[in-house]
């Protein structure tokens, strides 16, 4: 579904499974986990996290 969508980043608030985030890594697109970063703003100016961390 991933592909189907053309996702270009993606924001967890939770734990993420492995396969989404193998997915991810595979396609070198960032995944967000609002766990780990606070909260995360998502704009047209792109994607902001209290904290610079992504998975």
């Amino acid at each position: 579904m991933l592909e189907r969508f053309q996702v270009q980043a993606g924001i967890s608030s939770g734990s993420a499974g492995e396969a989404v985030v193998t997915w991810f890594r595979q396609r070198q697109r960032p995944l967000y986990l609002a766990e780990r970063v606070g909260a995360v703003t998502w704009s047209r100016q792109g994607v902001q996290t209290l904290r610079a961390q992504e998975l």
